[in-house]
């Protein structure tokens, strides 16, 4: 090979691997990310007066239908047991997409629950505006990788995953909620018929959301 052959091949060699280097500094995504701030919710559940719940004792009603929350062993539970709710969400971006894993305690013992995607427009979640744009459940979209019992001290473990596009219910999501949607919510729902409904939440008066971690797009 002659000199102005070589030159000619170290150059575009050189090219490939400063590109080659730029890729791997820029496409792949490798993004963890913990919460422990979990937050009961409080907008679906209600007092014996329709009135939010006012102290540890209350007894709870589900707000659709006024439909008493019952545990496994069908004894209503207080406000108390309802936000004694706890754990960690442990978010993953990769090239893949977005897993999730939780580790929960203080749920209903032996209760049944689903994990949902809930997103919002902006400017985000408002009592005072419909910002709603998303709701689906996590993992295939027919409902079939959303769910998890709670052991019989209230202690659960879930892991799945984010699929982009359109949601179970309603809207669609992105690849990496945690970064591009403006509002990103991973809400934990209680089942008192103790049955999962596949892509849909149930029928009213049979379920109530419970936790949620919520995730906002860092502007």
């Amino acid at each position: 090979m002659n000199v102005n052959k070589l030159m000619i091949c170290l150059f575009f060699l050189s090219i490939a691997f400063f590109l080659t280097r730029c890729k791997e500094k820029t496409d792949p995504m490798d993004v963890e990310i913990i919460k422990t701030d979990v937050l009961p919710v409080s907008l679906f559940v209600e007092d014996q007066n329709n009135q939010i719940p006012s102290d540890d004792g209350t007894l709870l009603f589900e707000n659709r239908t006024h439909a008493p929350i019952l545990d496994r062993n069908e004894s209503q539970l207080t406000w108390g047991d309802f936000r004694s709710v706890g754990g960690t969400i442990n978010v993953q971006g990769s090239d893949e997409g977005t897993t999730i894993s939780l580790s929960m305690n203080g749920l209903i013992p032996n209760g049944l629950y689903t994990v949902w995607n809930v997103t919002f427009k902006s400017p985000g979640f408002s009592l005072e505006e419909d910002n709603l744009i998303g709701v689906g459940v996590m993992g295939s979209k027919d409902g079939s990788e959303s769910f998890f019992r709670a052991d019989e001290n209230g202690n659960g473990t879930f892991t799945g995953s984010v699929e982009s596009g359109a949601l179970s219910m309603m809207g669609q999501i992105e690849k990496y909620p945690f970064k591009d949607e403006v509002e990103w919510h991973v809400v934990g729902s209680y089942h008192m018929d103790d049955q999962t409904h596949g892509p849909d939440l149930g029928p009213d008066g049979t379920v109530v959301e419970q936790f949620a971690f919520i995730f906002l797009k860092e502007l």
